[in-house]
């Protein structure tokens, strides 16, 4: 392959240097490489990365780009790809690994694209010019600048037909002591994670890592839980029933849920990643896929790895009844200002969102459409066209709070959505209650307590002035 252009996971094992040169994403990789092959030894679990290279930086560097910012590939860079492709066996992911992917605390999750099952040269020229093109998408230019973005590309075996795929994070998204994954069956995961398909959200309590200071109730060491904690229609939650890790692995768990194939695969998955996290000392959010080997057996394979980190000063507040909310924590968590109520579906100016609360609500119930599937898709759909839109505004057009309200908080926690709410620092308030703000109208006044999840509508400023003029009025008199 030409020059540094094209490099194996083993090319930048030998030579650290390289690692500058190849992105956030495959750098999350190589961080777990040594490790998934320990985890196999130690766990007697059948994990596995599949073989995976990167067109390095050097290469992105011989790439030139249009005014419109389409990207005019090299036959050169073509011709390594193509020797990667046929090394991976024919049939490839190609990815993105930005210079600003997964890196520094804040992943850009779901800002640049992918493309799945590549397999002719066309169809890499095609994957190429996406993948490169979307370093310069408009949410990443609202939040970079130009100069500093260099895009770095895997290639990657593709698992075509996992039998389930999903992410797994090492805790939840409230921070808690609790192994989660979302999954799909028979498909990849790529929808999953961009909120455009409906998965299951699995929880599990996690391992113990360490000492428990049990005189002052310290409780940042994660502890076991003896029972299932909650069941839910949209979350099932496992538990661990023995300090000892590679017991616990071993557990077997009823298939209380038909819908659940490979439960024993999905349960060793949260045994890899809290595992992941034992080793690398932070929390992780792993993408992987299940299958089948030649024998028959359950395989494991990681696809992604990256820190699942929430800031060190933003606050999130898991509500008894499921709401969620968050706060920069120098903040009280009490937020007084104007609403603007819309249709989630709406695209709406910037200037129009600056400093007002916005309550995004769907416009649309399940009466108006067909079957629960084509409701559940519309509600999808809606959340991400927002989601969108949010991404494309720059800082200086920020909403004072996001209240959501669509009802789809299980579904799209744990994707990039997720990730993007967690590194924003943009105060939030998430509800399954689709009636809740229903008595709050578009222009109110109101003060709301994150802390709580309580609410006041305030009297808009022509009462105020009516009131105080009666009262004047009724003691001249």
């Amino acid at each position: 392959m030409s020059d540094n252009n094209a490099l194996s996971m083993q090319d930048v094992k030998n030579n650290p240097l390289l690692s500058n040169k190849v992105g956030g994403k495959f750098n999350g990789l190589l961080e777990v490489a040594d490790i998934i092959e320990e985890l196999n030894q130690e766990l007697g679990v059948k994990v596995e990365m599949p073989k995976t290279f990167v067109l390095s930086t050097d290469a992105f560097n011989k790439i030139s780009f249009d005014a419109d910012n389409k990207p005019q590939i090299p036959e050169e860079i073509v011709n390594d790809a193509m020797r990667s492709l046929v090394a991976c066996g024919g049939n490839v992911a190609v990815r993105s690994s930005a210079s600003v992917e997964d890196v520094g605390g804040k992943t850009n999750s779901g800002a640049f694209d992918s493309v799945l099952n590549v397999q002719s040269k066309a169809d890499m020229i095609k994957a190429l010019e996406q993948v490169y093109g979307s370093l310069y998408n408009p949410e990443v230019l609202a939040n970079h600048d130009k100069k500093d973005l260099k895009m770095a590309v895997l290639i990657q075996k593709m698992i075509p037909s996992p039998e389930v795929a999903g992410v797994t994070y090492s805790e939840d998204f409230a921070g808690d002591a609790y192994v989660v994954m979302n999954c799909v069956n028979n498909k990849t995961a790529d929808k999953l994670v961009m909120a455009q398909d409906n998965g299951k959200v699995l929880k599990c309590s996690k391992f113990v890592t360490g000492a428990v200071n049990m005189e002052t109730g310290d409780t940042t060491i994660h502890r076991l839980t003896a029972d299932v904690l909650r069941r839910s229609d949209s979350e099932e939650f496992f538990c661990h029933r023995t300090d000892n890790k590679n017991e616990a692995m071993r557990h077997q768990l009823n298939k209380s849920d038909n819908d659940i194939p490979n439960l024993s695969a999905l349960f060793n998955m949260t045994v890899i990643a809290n595992k992941m996290e034992e080793k690398l000392g932070r929390p992780v959010d792993v993408e992987f896929a299940v299958s089948k080997d030649k024998d028959g057996n359950d395989l494991i394979s990681i696809l992604q790895q990256r820190a699942y980190i929430s800031p060190n000063n933003f606050k999130i507040v898991s509500h008894a009844n499921g709401d969620l909310s968050g706060y920069p924590k120098n903040d009280s968590g009490i937020i007084e200002g104007q609403v603007l109520t819309t249709d989630i579906t709406l695209n709406m100016k910037p200037e129009e969102l600056d400093g007002k609360i916005l309550i995004s609500k769907l416009s649309k119930s399940r009466s108006d459409f067909d079957s629960d599937r084509d409701f559940q898709e519309y509600k999808l759909d809606s959340f991400l066209s927002n989601v969108t839109t949010m991404q494309e505004i720059k800082s200086e057009y920020t909403p004072k709070l996001r209240i959501d309200n669509s009802g789809i908080i299980s579904n799209i926690l744990y994707g990039h959505y997720g990730n993007q709410l967690r590194e924003s620092n943009q105060p939030f308030f998430m509800t399954n209650d689709k009636s809740a703000f229903a008595d709050i109208n578009n222009g109110d006044k109101i003060r709301i307590d994150l802390n709580t999840g309580s609410y006041k509508i305030l009297p808009k400023e022509n009462e105020k002035l009516k009131t105080a003029v009666m009262g004047k009025l009724s003691q001249q008199r």
